[in-house]
This record gives C-alpha cells, sequence and structure tokens, in this order.
C-alpha cells in the first residue's frame, strides 16, 4: 500500500502534513462498485500507516455516492459465487468504512450533489462533514427490501440519536441539506460548489496543529462515541444475507431496476 502508487479510480495529493484523496464518478453518477471500494480501502490504510498526516480531506469530482453499482456483475453482484465468496466479497463495504474511522488524523468530507446509500455510510466514519447547501443525503436500503449495514447505524445513532437514525433509515426519505445541518448529520453546510474548497480551508487549520494532540484527541472522542460500533454492527452483513433471500428484497429490486 503507498500513497504515491497510480490508482483507476483514485487520485491523491499529499502536501505536508495534509492529503486529499478524490475518487473519481466515472460520468454523471458516482456508483459504489466493489473495485473502486477496494481502491477507497487501500488508500486509507496507506495513509494510516503516515506517521506526520494531521488532516485528510476525501472529494470527488462529480456527486458524492449515487448508491451500489447495480452493474458490477462481476464484483458487488456477481451471481455464480458461492455463499462463502459472497459473504466474504460483501465485506468490502464495511471494511471500507472501518478503514476510514481507523485513520488517525482528522477526516473531513466535501459533498457536492446527492450522498446516497453506501455514501452515507461512509461519511458517518469521517470526522467532519461540509455538504453543499442543493445536495441531500439519503438512506435507501429499507425501501429496497434490505437491511442499513455497513455499522452505519451505531455511528448514526451516535451522531444524530436514535430516533432520527431510525426515522431517516425505516423512512428512506431525502434529506435536505438544511435539515441534515439542523440535527447534526453534517457539520456545514456551503454554497454550491464550494465543499471542496471550504474543506481546503478547513485542512489549513488543522494542518497548523500539533499532529500528536490531534491523534490522541479524535482517539479519545472515537472510543467514547463508537465504542459500540462492532458490538452492535457485527451481524449487519449477515442480516443483509438474510434479506438477498427474501421475496420483498426480489420484488423491490426488480421495481428499482425497472
Amino acid at each position: 500500500m503507498d500513497v504515491n502508487k497510480e490508482y483507476r479510480f483514485v487520485t491523491i495529493n499529499k502536501n505536508d502534513r495534509a492529503v486529499h484523496v478524490k475518487y473519481s464518478s466515472q460520468g454523471k453518477l458516482t456508483l459504489f462498485s466493489k473495485s473502486l471500494m477496494e481502491e477507497l480501502t487501500e488508500v486509507a490504510e496507506a495513509i494510516s500507516k503516515l506517521p506526520n498526516v494531521n488532516v485528510v480531506v476525501l472529494s470527488t469530482d462529480g456527486p458524492f455516492c449515487s448508491g451500489a453499482d447495480l452493474n458490477d456483475k462481476k464484483g458487488l453482484f456477481n451471481s455464480k459465487e458461492s455463499f462463502s465468496e459472497r459473504r466474504q466479497t460483501l465485506r468490502v463495504g464495511p471494511d471500507m468504512c472501518k478503514a476510514w474511522q481507523n485513520i488517525e488524523a482528522f477526516t473531513i468530507a466535501a459533498i457536492e450533489g446527492h450522498c446516497i446509500g453506501g455514501g452515507a455510510a461512509l461519511i458517518a466514519a469521517l470526522d467532519y462533514r461540509i455538504l453543499s447547501k442543493n445536495a441531500y443525503i439519503r438512506l435507501p436500503e429499507i425501501g429496497l427490501g434490505m437491511n442499513m449495514s455497513w455499522h452505519t447505524l451505531p455511528r448514526l445513532v451516535a451522531q444524530i440519536g436514535p430516533s432520527l437514525t431510525k426515522k431517516y433509515a425505516i423512512l428512506c426519505e431525502k434529506i435536505s441539506a438544511g435539515e441534515a445541518l439542523r440535527v447534526g448529520l453534517v457539520e456545514e453546510c456551503v454554497e454550491a460548489g464550494h465543499s471542496i474548497k471550504r474543506a481546503q480551508a478547513l485542512a489549513n487549520q488543522v494542518e497548523s496543529m500539533p499532529t500528536h494532540s490531534i491523534r490522541m484527541t479524535k482517539a479519545s472522542v472515537n472510543a467514547a462515541a463508537f465504542n459500540l460500533v462492532d458490538a452492535i454492527g457485527h451481524a449487519d452483513l449477515d442480516q443483509y444475507l438474510l434479506t438477498e433471500s427474501t421475496d420483498e428484497f426480489k420484488k423491490a429490486m426488480k421495481v428499482f431496476k425497472g
């Protein structure tokens, strides 16, 4: 794992004690394929090995995330896999989120457009979220006959509390930028197209602070906030596998795919 490596979907710019990670939208939609998530996981693990990094900005060149890539037939949705192989494939999502949560540096998400499903799961694992005013967040999983997984629910409970977590996960409604800011789902809202600029300005502030103090503070806060993430979220992968076998899931996916 090397931050200087050339990736297919991800570019990395390192400047002194700051790192900016940008992944490609690959068109009008930004879909999370297995390959993209594996790269984001590898990059996060590589950054974690850098001892002098204070801050990491994560962004994309289009909408932050449009959900999973349903056409990823050789990756996320490989129908030829055995049950055990399928279970291993599905680890890519929670492993990505965990890798980003485990970065000791302060992590900032710069979010444009929409942030759906796996994108919402990913930003829940970061430290700070900057959302453009014309963007929205949505958790569509239950409406598609599946559960909200990737250890997202306990992270959201720590962030916005149990009632709102249940509301957003169960109703699957769009969460506007204004509402997301009001309830604490994001920390800042900015004008459309300005999320990266604001994230870089914040990164400049964090970059000037003592590295070890940042890391100790983050570790203490995360220990208090996320101590139940693994205890509660450990079964959500197997819960998802269970939902895949239900008629509700099959019917919902057929309607979704048109």
